[in-house]
């Protein structure tokens, strides 16, 4: 028995060897796209990663002159209060200017 001048051992023959080969593909499209996605995968844990190091360094930054500002706010009170005292045993403060 043939079709197209080929027999159906033939036919057989091409049906398993053209299933084999989309598997094949198939499977490779599989890896393909799925080493694509672990790579961007990766890419966007590192960008993470150095988003929140960057943001771990500002709040540290940010930290540092709060207390840098709490520092001089505090030394401008300081000096501020010793002003007031001498002025007032100099008798140069006016209660009435505040």
């Amino acid at each position: 028995m043939t079709f197209l001048g080929l027999s159906l051992e033939d036919w057989v023959a091409i049906i398993t060897i053209s299933g084999t080969v989309l598997t094949i593909l198939i499977k490779g499209f599989k890896w393909a796209f799925h080493s694509a996605y672990l790579e961007e995968s990766e890419a966007n844990q590192k960008t993470f990663e150095k988003l929140n190091d960057t943001v771990t360094t500002l709040n540290n930054t940010v930290e540092s002159l709060r207390e840098d500002l709490n520092r001089n706010n505090t030394t401008l009170n300081q000096h501020e209060r010793r002003l007031i005292i001498l002025e007032t045993k100099e008798g140069i403060y006016d209660d009435e200017k505040d």
